[in-house]
């Protein structure tokens, strides 16, 4: 058996004055180790620079350059890096070591019933690109192991080895070619063109469809499948991945991903914004709805949510019935079917919004009835008025006239002010004008005047 060189043991466990004791992160420039120092003290993480890196011409002041930017980042959400050490001639970045999992990890604990949540955590990545944005960064590879949640619900953004100045056309680690990573990269990223605050915007969308549905938007069967569908196929609706999704959260993570950067968010500010009046208008403000809270007791907190925003949905509802806003009832009425299926206002919005629908359509029906009489009448006057008079005839007139009613059912009639049987022809009557009215439940009644002659009968006709 060969025998390990001498001091192979140390090379692969160590790095200058601190143990390596494994490894919690790998990519594409470097590896991340959790590290102990070896005269004690508290553990860090060292990201360790991959040797094909250290290859690369002016390596070392890239690095450099990147400790100076990350170095400067101070942030709640952000884990700074604390200096640059060497071990000969490679160097490492140490940063505190924070208990956690990252959100790839994490994901599967998060609750479907309740795709909050994940908002919760979305408006902690926002708060920390939008600080790095103003600072002239772009991470340039936000994905969930880029992503870091702790026991108590704190969020943290890490790995800025992809990130870029936006002041400047140099990367901080990597500077050739696609950079990223496939899946949660923007068009524009995916295409190597140039890259700004609004493509991070885009993988924070992505980020956000992963978390609520467990399902990337554009992954396919192989990297250039998936590639090819970030730059030209629109995404499934997330709602459709997850039916407890509302319609108004999966508009917004479509916005998120729109192909034309134009049509994004234009910051991370007003990303976060977008989010935040969401749960506002489902009652669950960031007062009352805590991610530190659900971090501890998970269940409590998601029956304790879904409550709030029942009461919260319900009281909007009842408040949009009175004013008469349907579009907004029915708003109310699907968000409260997700947050409580079973709530007895589900029925009865449902029920006045057809009895609405149903008055609605007599009332149209009516109004049509009511033109077709008054056309009829119209016709009926014009064509008396059109009749040619005829040469007086020797024989004596008729006694009276006759008038014939054709009408549809339930319309009684008033002839000169006594009720008459409906469909009865009326004979005998006196020649001249005549006094005629028409009602039927629920409509106006109609009053007209009818002229009796002895030529012939007068038709009442409704069709």
């Amino acid at each position: 058996m060969l025998k390990q060189p001498k001091g192979l043991e140390q090379i692969l466990n160590y790095f200058g004055d601190y143990i390596l004791e494994k490894e919690i992160g790998r990519g594409a420039s470097a590896t991340v180790h959790l590290a102990s120092p070896r005269a004690g003290g508290k553990r860090v993480c060292l990201k360790v620079f991959h040797p094909a890196v250290l290859l690369e011409p002016n390596a070392r002041k890239r690095i450099e350059r990147e400790y100076e930017v990350l170095a400067s980042l101070k942030h709640a959400n952000l884990i700074p890096v604390a200096e640059v050490i060497f071990e000969g001639d490679r160097p490492a970045l140490k940063m505190d070591y924070v208990v956690s999992e990252n959100l790839e990890q994490f994901q599967s604990r998060l609750p479907y019933v309740l795709p909050e949540i994940s908002v919760l955590i979305v408006i902690e990545i926002l708060k920390a690109i939008d600080y790095a944005h103003s600072r002239g960064i772009v991470h340039r590879d936000l994905k969930p192991e880029n992503i870091l949640f702790t026991p108590d619900g704190a969020v943290y953004v890490t790995d800025f080895g992809l990130a870029k100045l936006t002041n400047g056309a140099t990367n901080i680690t990597q500077a050739q070619g696609i950079v990223g990573t496939v899946g949660f990269m923007s068009p524009e990223q995916s295409n190597g063109q140039p890259v700004g605050p609004r493509s991070d915007l885009f993988s924070v969308g992505t980020l956000l469809y992963f978390l609520v549905t467990g399902t990337q938007p554009f992954q396919r069967s192989s990297a250039v499948e998936t590639l090819s569908a970030i730059q030209k196929d629109r995404p499934e609706f997330p709602e459709k991945r997850n039916p407890k999704i509302s319609r108004e959260l999966g508009q917004i993570i479509m916005k998120a991903l729109e192909k034309d950067e134009r049509r994004r968010f234009q910051t991370a500010a007003d990303f976060a914004v977008a989010l935040t009046d969401y749960l506002n208008d489902i009652g669950l403000n960031r007062e009352a709805f805590a991610l530190s809270d659900w971090a501890q007791d998970p269940t409590a907190i998601t029956i304790e949510a879904l409550r709030l925003s029942a009461e919260c949905l319900a009281v909007r509802g009842e408040e949009a019935v009175a004013q008469g806003q349907w579009n907004e009832v029915l708003k109310r009425c699907s968000q409260l079917s997700l947050k409580a299926p079973h709530s007895p206002l589900i029925s009865k919005w449902s029920a006045l919004h057809t009895a609405l629908k149903r008055s609605e359509r007599r009332r149209r029906l009516g109004q049509r009835l009511a033109l077709a009489l008054l056309l009829l009448f119209i016709l009926a006057g014009a064509a008396f008025f059109m009749i040619p008079a005829k040469a007086p005839v020797v024989a004596s007139a008729p006694a009276g006239g006759e008038v014939q009613f054709k009408l549809p059912p339930g319309i009684r009639i008033f002839w000169d002010g006594v009720e008459r049987p409906a469909g009865k022809t009326l004979t005998n009557q006196s020649l001249g004008a005549h006094e005629l009215r028409l009602e039927r439940a629920g409509f106006d009644p109609i009053v007209s005047t009818v002229e009796v002659t002895a030529e012939k009968p007068v038709v009442i006709k409704v069709d």
